[in-house]
């Protein structure tokens, strides 16, 4: 009887593990920009290697033969995020398949476009 006591005890501990490890949260929150994107920006007419990196609610764009590093914050809403630096809305960034296209509308390089993929 001890024995059959002791078995079950044991397959309700493993029962509860298993049902942890199951349920645990992988933490995605559904963030389609979170990571580094690499493509080529068009900036003042000169197409050039690029990222963009976005990580929480900040964003990084580096350029380095434009000699460009500009950041700020962003929000996104489905596939469309908004850059900012400051309150000034910088541009916009699409993700349309695997593909990330970026349109600046204002600041020292208004006009710069690019598309990038992880």
């Amino acid at each position: 009887m001890k024995k059959k006591l002791f078995l079950a005890g044991m397959l309700s501990i493993v029962l509860a593990f298993g049902i942890m490890v199951i349920s645990c949260d992988d933490k995605d929150d559904g963030n389609p920009f979170e990571g580094t994107w690499s493509g080529t920006a068009s900036i003042s007419g000169q197409s050039a290697a690029a990222t963009i990196t976005a990580t929480g609610s900040t964003w990084n764009f580096v350029c380095t033969a434009a000699t460009v590093n500009e950041s700020g914050t962003y929000t996104y809403s489905g596939s469309t995020a908004t850059l900012k630096s400051g309150t000034t809305t910088l541009g916009t960034a699409t993700i349309s398949g695997k593909n990330l296209s970026v349109s600046l509308i204002a600041g020292s390089y208004s006009g710069a476009t690019g598309t990038f993929s992880k």
